[in-house]
């Protein structure tokens, strides 16, 4: 899902080049001083909101490939990200009194993608709660959701907070899978949250009838 967004920065960027260097006659063609001219002048707060918009989504996908996420993108995924680099590519495309064909063929290509991210994100309904250690040292938050066929899969993913706010690490590789047949056992019972074991601040058992999950906290 990461790769959407390298996708619509780059179909869009090809666009406006191509729309920058096609209308004129040989002898009077565009160059790249003359775009870099064109972006000067674009209004002080364009240009602020399309630059912090990319350093948004350069930090999301750096942030990503290390395992760290912001907390408030976890339960929406990408689409704010994908949907402030629409808003962005208008106010760019604007600026520079593009037709605007290039903003309604963008407009093709981002709403459809962001009504996928929107169904999916409906149909895996995942849930967070968080469980503290015994010293309330420690705090984990728990990504968790069900799938039912015939038996019920429970699936969890495990964040701890960083020094940074509002960003979490992710202490998982990859995402824990329970199976219960016949139980009406929620997410977290089946997991074993009331029943846990820390040791010393480097791994949170979680024991249940189901399962023994081991989460490694120092990853």
């Amino acid at each position: 899902m990461v790769s959407s967004i390298f996708v619509i920065l780059i179909l869009w960027l090809c666009l406006v080049i191509y729309k920058l260097f096609k209308k004129k006659p040989s002898n009077d063609k565009e160059t790249l001083f003359n775009l870099f001219n064109r972006i000067k002048t674009l209004k002080f707060s364009q240009k602020l909101f399309v630059i912090c918009v990319a350093f948004f989504n350069v930090l999301v996908i750096i942030l990503s490939i290390q395992g760290y996420y912001f907390l408030f993108l976890k339960s929406t995924g990408l689409i704010i990200p994908i949907a402030l680099t629409y808003v962005a590519s208008c106010v760019l495309a604007n600026g520079l009194n593009l037709e605007k064909f290039w903003i309604i063929l963008t407009t093709v290509l981002v709403i459809p993608l962001l009504g996928l991210m929107c169904f999916f994100n409906i149909v895996e309904n995942n849930s967070y709660s968080t469980i503290d250690s015994p010293s309330k040292e420690k705090m984990i938050i728990i990504e968790h959701r069900e799938a039912a066929l015939g038996e019920t899969n429970h699936f969890y993913n495990f964040y701890r907070r960083t020094a940074v706010p509002f960003v979490v690490k992710k202490l998982n590789s990859e995402t824990v899978s329970i199976v219960t047949r016949g139980s009406s056992a929620g997410n977290l019972e089946v997991l074993g949250v009331n029943n846990t074991n820390w040791d010393d601040g480097q791994y949170v058992t979680f024991q249940s009838p189901f399962a023994e999950t081991i989460v490694q906290l120092r990853k």
